[in-house]
Parts: structure tokens; sequence; C-alpha cells
């Protein structure tokens, strides 16, 4: 269904932050604030989801910040602007392992959000990360709002309703897929094929015995869909009714307080 025009401009026009984000936003400014903030992300993912989680990469120069803040010019000269601006808010240095945000256009979730994919086997694993990009960042994207409805439950109301522009949700479609997917498989089953154990076997062999823990719950039609960047009608064929209806409903499809822990 098309937006008016008229809703089309206020969405356009919708605040950047809320007074939260102006107060986490002027941390910045304190001392390592930057630094300090991450790793309060970093905490929150140990406390919340992953006890073991830990960054897979590290930048080779030991003195300089894991994180940065650039300014709208040197962040467009560094990282160009071919994706758009929603895709542009931030980035993650693959090669440094620093993380790289636009001053102004991010607020807690993208903090979280980049923290999260530090500790990720997609980081730990290149190949991966640029093969299975939507995953990847779908995956991410749902343990964020996982995070903030654990301990930010204004921060994630904001998201789901897309209130600010500089914390929406992104890649709707894939976090309300996993969402859907925890109301019968649990959260602990979905971290074994997103965060890095390097004491685990291959990802390979992870992914295959998660499709297979699936098949066991009886959901036999599940199968690689999700991995691929197909879209979700033809993702959507693989899935049970009770399962399509939950991801078509409004109130539940991104409803955290009802998925499997």
């Amino acid at each position: 269904m098309r937006w008016p025009f008229t809703k089309l401009i206020e969405y356009f026009k919708r605040p950047s932050f809320c007074s939260q984000g102006t107060i986490l936003l002027e941390r910045v400014e304190a001392s390592n604030g930057l630094e300090k903030l991450l790793d309060e992300g970093l905490e929150l993912i140990k406390r919340e989801i992953y006890p073991q989680a830990t960054q897979s990469i590290r930048s080779r120069d030991k003195k300089a910040n894991r994180i940065v803040e650039l300014n709208k010019p040197d962040f467009r000269s560094n990282f160009g602007d071919k994706r758009g601006v929603y895709k542009t808010r931030f980035e993650r240095k693959a090669k440094s392992g620093r993380i790289f945000l636009q001053k102004g256009q991010w607020c807690l979730k993208t903090l979280l959000h980049e923290a999260l994919h530090t500790v990720s086997v997609f980081s730990a694993r290149k190949d991966l990360g640029r093969k299975f990009w939507l995953l990847n960042e779908g995956l991410t994207e749902f343990f964020t709002g996982y995070l903030l409805h654990r301990s930010h439950g204004s921060c994630h109301e904001a998201w789901k309703t897309k209130k600010y522009s500089a914390c929406s949700i992104s890649y709707f479609d894939q976090v309300r897929l996993w969402c859907t997917l925890c109301n019968f498989i649990s959260l602990q089953e979905v971290q074994k094929i997103y965060f890095r154990d390097p004491a685990a076997p291959e990802w390979e062999k992870i992914w295959k015995q998660f499709i297979q823990r699936i098949n066991k719950a009886g959901y036999r039609g599940f199968t690689d869909a999700v991995k691929g960047d197909k879209k979700p009608k033809e993702i959507l064929k693989h899935f049970p009714e009770d399962f399509r209806r939950i991801y078509h409903s409004r109130d539940q499809n991104l409803d955290y307080g009802r998925i499997l822990r």
C-alpha cells in the first residue's frame, strides 16, 4: 500500500533523536566517550544474550580507537555514498576492525548493531559475511532489537515504529522473520549460528545442525531459504501456516516478549 504524499513528507521530516538520544550523544564529548559506550554495549551483549562474546577482529594499531565518529564530508570521502543515505550512516572497516560512525546519523541502536558485528562469526570469517550478507545483517538487527527490548524499552518502541530517523529498525523483513521463528525455536538455538565460538566446529556444520533441529521440531518444510537473498514471499513458502500468521501480524511479528529464550 502506498503512503499519501503528506505522510511521506512527515516520515522524512521525523526528528533524528529523542531526549535520551541527545544525552547519549553528549557523552561522546567526554574523554574516551565512544570507547566507553562501546564497552557498555559489549557488556550488554554478554549479559543479555551471549556471555562468551568476544570481539573477533581488532585493529593492528593497539593505540587506535576501536570506534570513531566522522563528520559527513570525511565519512563520505572515505566510504562513498553509492548505496544511499540509509546505508551510509555507519561502516565497520573490515581490514582494521574499527567502527566508523557518521556524526548526527547514529544513536544507541546503531552502536549496538555494530558492536554485535564485532562479536559475530561473520566478522571472524569474511567469506561468510560476503556470501550471506543479508543473513548476517538480518540476524544482527534482530539481536539489536532484542537488546533494546531487554534494556531500553522506550528506545525499542521508537525502533519498531520508526519514530526517529537515526534509530529506526532496518532490514525489517529479515528481523520479523527471525522474531517469528523464535516463537517456535529458542533464542539459544539462533545464537549458535551467529556468535563466534573458537571452540565450535566449522560454521557450515553448525548451520546444518540448526536446520536439522528445526526439522525435528516439526517444521520439515524449513530449508536453507533464510540463508540467501531471497524475497520474503519466496522464503515464506517454506514455512507452515502458523508461522505465516505471526509473520504477517503487526501485533506479533516484532513482539520480543513472545519469543522462546
